[in-house]
């Protein structure tokens, strides 16, 4: 994907369970896009970078009500977007998407579910390095509902990674 060649503002909506690669992705091709991320903003909603400690304490819907504000704030000025959330149904991506009006060109990039020897490597990794851990039973779960973006969404194009 070229950024420089992208009808603005858009909006990328990146969709795959966690440990799929999403922020890396993010981080190696457009380091300078505005990101939306809801762990991020728990994290700061919760004032720690401890991503686990934050999860079981934070005020669930206030990192909602921060979530929907960002989806507004970025809209309301024309921002270029990346959404680096899950998003694995097209209730959730509509939703998402909803925010952003029609001048916006709305892109989702899917990513490949992986094997679960991979998941778990990436899980002790990130545990390791970010005490951020979900359990085998969760990242299942998000698996089996995990539907393929469609461009009936409100999708303008689909990049299957």
């Amino acid at each position: 994907m070229n950024i420089e060649t992208l009808k603005q503002p858009f909006v990328i909506l990146l969709v795959g369970p966690p440990m799929s690669g999403k922020t890396t992705w993010i981080n190696t091709n457009f380091p300078d896009i505005d990101v939306i991320s809801r762990d991020e903003i728990l994290m700061e909603v919760y004032g720690s970078k401890d991503y686990t400690e934050a999860f079981r304490n934070v005020d669930q819907k206030l990192v909602d009500k921060t979530l929907k504000e960002r989806f507004e704030e970025y809209s309301k000025e024309g921002r270029d977007t990346i959404i680096d959330m899950t998003n694995l149904t097209p209730k959730t991506r509509k939703k998402n998407l909803s925010y952003f009006g029609k001048e916006y060109t709305k892109i989702a990039v899917a990513f490949p579910i992986l094997s679960d020897e991979e998941y778990q490597r990436r899980n002790d990794y990130r545990q390791q390095v970010e005490n951020k851990y979900i359990p085998q039973s969760v990242m299942k779960s998000m698996i089996s509902n995990y539907i393929v973006p469609t461009l009936d969404e409100g999708l303008d194009e689909i990049i299957i990674l």
